[in-house]
């Protein structure tokens, strides 16, 4: 007989990171019910990476500036979400034929669980500080990028 042992591997420390980041965007950086599409979540991400991309997105959630400099996905947010919605921390719904992740109470939980621990707290800090943007708003600034072959 084939005997089978099964090892839980612990997960990542950037991936608990990039989770705890999610859950903080859709708390602090989304109106009730705290969801939002996978753009805004981006978008989001792209914002918290470097002080100059901070200053842009909050100067864009202040209304001081209506375009967006081209930025990057975020290579992880599939892994994160996934990650997120099989701990029911987030669930998955289609608004007018676009996907939006949406934080639970469960994942509210967590967020405060961390929060009391003073764990990303720099990071959550800054969330806080872009605080809401719209998705339209998000939208309309990404509608602004044009790339030609000089940005390419």
């Amino acid at each position: 007989m084939i005997e089978i042992k099964l090892d839980t591997k612990p997960i990542p420390v950037p991936l608990i990171y990039k989770l705890v980041l999610l859950l903080a965007v859709l708390r602090y950086g989304t109106r009730k019910p705290f969801k939002a599409p996978l753009l805004s979540l981006h978008v989001f991400l792209w914002g918290i990476r470097s002080e100059e991309n901070f200053d842009v997105l909050r100067s864009i959630a202040r209304a001081g500036r209506d375009t967006i400099v081209p930025w990057s996905f975020e290579p992880s947010l599939d892994k994160t979400i996934i990650l997120a919605l099989v701990n029911e921390y987030c669930v998955r719904e289609i608004v007018s034929n676009s996907l939006e992740i949406k934080l639970t109470g469960k994942g509210n939980q967590f967020l405060s669980k961390i929060e009391k621990l003073k764990v990303f707290e720099d990071d959550i800090t800054k969330i806080k500080q872009i605080g809401i943007i719209p998705k339209v708003i998000i939208e309309k600034a990404s509608k602004a990028w044009v790339l030609t072959k000089e940005n390419v």
